[in-house]
């Protein structure tokens, strides 16, 4: 989770939901501040702060609904996104080890590395309905030409990539990729690949979803390739993790070549994070912050009064983001000025 990993969709309806009514002493806003000065450079309104699961997790937005992976609890949480009320809390008797969360042909889809399997849940029934079996530490999960893709972090002979018909929950390709151990973890599609960072390579791997192929590995020279990636048509930003020295590594996928590394002195690790507005927002040590695409510099960091570290993995719609407070075990709804 992303974190899964994070994806952008519309929110429906078209009208705005009221801020929230915050309790007495509870902020209402959320302050961008510049990540140079300290600046206050405009405030964001709560709309909502959900409580959810224990637990850091990956966060989905799909149109009427925004889905919530709880890793301490092994749920899932729906929320509606017009009246931001939990309208179904699904367990998937997994165990504690963080995973993934993707939606796919009518199903919301949840890794369990401790269980060496994949939960599907029917958005329908808000039933699990699909218990896939997975090799070894099935972690980072995307969908991709319809498809399911889950990064196997283990294996024998090797780790690998799977795909998985969504519609029929057959496994259609195994990929392998790097050694038995410390394979491939978190996963991103974007120029018509899926990508996938393998720490035991030190590396990013482009698979070409037509033929399933590995087409080019991407050197990171720190290795931190730990983190979510986040993916578009014009770049793969890839999270450190707790691996390397803490950046965000950018790739260009013309040449399939490092860009630039990302850092800052306010941070020591990204865990991945979203695209929205025009720029890049990543989840971090020290909370959210902003980058922007086109320079690749720090432009923000979004603070919330008494919390030191705000936010954990996001998602985006069309005006607003979706933050998970992991330490609070809420999702808090920010809306984007004009």
């Amino acid at each position: 989770m992303t974190v899964t990993a994070a994806s952008i969709a519309g929110c429906s309806g078209g009208v705005s939901p009221e801020p929230s009514t915050a309790a007495p002493g509870e902020p209402t806003s959320v302050e961008r501040v510049d990540a140079a000065t300290g600046e206050v450079l405009d405030e964001w309104t709560i709309l909502a702060e959900i409580g959810v699961g224990g637990g850091f997790g990956s966060v989905v937005v799909d149109g009427d609904d925004t889905w919530v992976l709880n890793t301490a609890d092994q749920t899932v949480s729906r929320i509606d996104a017009q009246d931001h009320d939990v309208t179904a809390t699904i367990p998937f008797n997994g165990g504690s080890d963080p995973g993934d969360l993707t939606l796919a042909s009518g199903g919301v889809w949840a890794t369990d590395p401790s269980g060496d399997s994949i939960s599907r849940v029917d958005v329908e029934s808000n039933q699990v309905d699909a218990v896939l079996p997975i090799e070894s530490l099935p972690t980072g999960l995307v969908t991709a030409d319809g498809d399911v893709w889950v990064a196997n972090h283990h294996g024998s002979p090797s780790a690998s990539v799977w795909r998985i018909d969504a519609q029929t929950n057959e496994v259609v390709a195994r990929i392998p990729i790097g050694g038995s151990t410390e394979g491939p973890q978190w996963l991103a599609e974007g120029s018509g690949s899926v990508w996938v960072g393998v720490p035991g390579m030190s590396a990013v791997v482009r698979i070409e979803t037509q033929s399933n192929t590995p087409i080019a590995t991407i050197p990171v020279p720190d290795g931190g390739v730990c983190g979510n990636l986040i993916a578009d048509e014009t770049a793969v930003w890839a999270a450190s993790g707790l691996c390397g020295d803490g950046a965000l590594t950018r790739i260009d996928p013309t040449t399939n070549t490092v860009a630039a590394r990302i850092d800052s002195a306010l941070w020591r690790a990204v865990f991945g994070g979203t695209l929205a507005f025009g720029s890049v927002w990543i989840a971090t040590d020290r909370g959210i912050f902003e980058v922007n695409p086109t320079n690749n510099v720090v432009v923000s960091r979004l603070t919330l009064k008494g919390r030191d570290a705000f936010g954990g993995d996001l998602a985006a719609d069309d005006r607003s983001l979706w933050i998970h407070d992991g330490v609070r075990g809420t999702v808090v709804r920010i809306e984007a000025p004009d």
